[in-house]
């Protein structure tokens, strides 16, 4: 893998992203994360507990094939 992120002028894990071998990293700075921040901000730590929790709820049921609509269908 690494003479082939050399000949394309990329990374490594570039290359075991493009090949499908790992996850890409999600973008971690746009204006929607940087608003969510904002509004996270403003609650208690144990509402901040609760929302980081069902988030990664969200988030583990989209990597396992679900789609969950906001309203709790099931897709």
């Amino acid at each position: 893998m690494k003479g082939i992120a050399q000949a394309f002028g990329i990374t490594r894990r570039e290359a075991f992203q493009r090949a499908g071998m790992i996850e890409p990293e999600p973008p971690t700075d746009t204006p929607t994360i940087r608003e969510m921040n904002q509004e996270f901000a403003y609650l208690t730590t144990e509402e901040q507990e609760l929302w980081l929790g069902m988030l990664k709820t969200y988030v583990a049921e989209r990597k396992r094939g679900y789609t969950v609509s906001p309203q709790g269908n099931s897709v």
